[in-house]
């Protein structure tokens, strides 16, 4: 892996005379597709598979799946949203003998030379359903397609009705609030002095974010449903094993101040956090557009954007991104049917396979008690899922409201 970061595994759009084109086979995505923002998604997809310690959090799962047979059939990967293509060329190359399918709103701008014989990439919108694939794959892999979605969870029922019997999914998105290095406590958010704060006191990178998450509710996008539906699991849903779910959180520093007790761990934290880093100076940036649609100047956006490279930069503040998760397998139970809405089989034995192997620990020290910091913080009961949400939410309840919501209360 580390000799491929450099090496771009797409080819660049300028050999394709052309520069930068939008996602416009649906109005509700709102970043661009170009090489500035595929290079920005091969960085965050090395971040986060050194976070969660493999491509998937629960890799061992997957492979016990993926090496079993079933009769004469290939086993099949579904990675959907696959944006640049990275996770489902490197899925292809870590699973020699599956079928990879790379599923997006734009074509996955890869280089053909470097796509295994085992990998394919189609267009489609997740919004307009997926019943043409049910049924059909061993694994489903689904990460950071939210802001792109009108009904999170009609998504996450089509998607897992896609699953073979016994079939593994994972859902994953983004946490846009920025938090502090308990990983509860948000940062505090930037705010001018006009608006009752201190401009050198709060974090513009906090700012945009909260700014780009509403920007995408106005949009039509359901980020309420997205951070519902993850953060609370799926074990509820008709088709899924409830004794296979799991909740997780990964925390990915942003910059190099984070420590760890050994050199390995050491290396492995300084790279994540240098690499989200570079990720989130890029996608503020690719923000903008979305919210000049809704009413923030550019000379505003670029004076946020000119702080959040000196806050990233220096280090202002010990910033950390969370990553929602929620995975399970799909019941072996024939009478549960996506048709039959409330259908209850009998729970499958429990799956007993460590989800948190690869996770990985460093420690901190805030107080000189050096607390113990996990990437992955896996919830394994409803209940527990619940309290973690419940926590968080409690803090951010009474950050500033977004310029563009009160922008939009003006309007109406």
């Amino acid at each position: 892996m580390d000799g491929e970061v450099d090496k771009p595994f797409y080819a660049p759009l300028s050999h394709k005379k052309c520069t930068r084109f939008f996602n416009n086979q649906s109005d509700l995505y709102v970043m661009p597709s170009d090489d500035s923002e595929f290079e920005r998604l091969g960085k965050q997809h090395y971040a986060l598979v050194l976070g969660q310690g493999g491509l998937l959090p629960c890799e061992d799962i997957a492979r016990s799946i993926l090496s079993s047979r079933d009769g004469d059939r290939k086993r099949a990967i579904l990675d959907l949203g696959c944006g640049s293509g990275i996770w489902a060329i490197e899925a292809a190359r870590q699973f020699p003998d599956c079928d990879v399918v790379g599923l997006d709103l734009a074509p996955a701008p890869v280089d053909p030379e470097l796509v295994p014989e085992n990998c394919r990439f189609e267009i489609d919108d997740i919004n307009l359903g997926l019943s043409h694939y049910h049924g059909y794959f061993d694994v489903i892999h689904v990460r950071c397609i939210g802001a792109g979605l009108s009904d999170h969870a009609k998504m996450m029922r089509d998607v897992e009705a896609c699953l073979t019997p016994g079939g593994l999914v994972v859902f994953m998105d983004g946490d846009q609030t920025v938090y502090q290095e308990d990983m509860v406590t948000p940062i505090a958010v930037g705010q001018e002095r006009n608006e009752g704060g201190d401009p050198a006191k709060g974090s513009w990178l906090h700012r945009i974010a909260r700014e780009i998450r509403w920007a995408a509710v106005y949009n039509g996008c359901d980020i309420d449903g997205l951070e519902d539906c993850i953060d609370q699991g799926i074990w509820d849903h008709d088709l899924i094993d409830p004794s296979t779910v799991k909740v997780a959180s990964l925390s990915t520093p942003i910059g190099t101040w984070a420590k760890a007790r050994d050199l390995d761990t050491q290396q492995r934290v300084l790279y994540v956090g240098s690499l989200i880093r570079q990720d989130m100076m890029r996608a503020n940036r690719s923000w903008h557009p979305m919210l000049r649609k809704y009413g923030i100047p550019q000379d505003t956006l670029n004076e946020w954007s000119k702080r959040i490279d000196e806050e990233l930069t220096s280090e202002t503040f010990r910033m950390c991104m969370r990553w929602r998760y929620t995975w399970g397998r799909r019941r072996t139970d024939s009478n549960a049917s996506p048709s039959v809405p409330g259908t209850q089989s009998a729970s499958q034995q429990p799956d007993t396979t460590s989800t948190t192997r690869k996770s990985g620990t460093y420690r901190h020290s805030r107080t000189g008690s050096s607390p113990s910091f996990r990437f992955m913080e896996v919830y394994h009961t409803k209940e527990e899922a619940a309290a973690a949400m419940a926590r968080r939410r409690q803090k951010v309840k009474d950050l500033p409201l977004p310029m563009v919501t009160r922008i939009r209360l003006l309007s109406v």
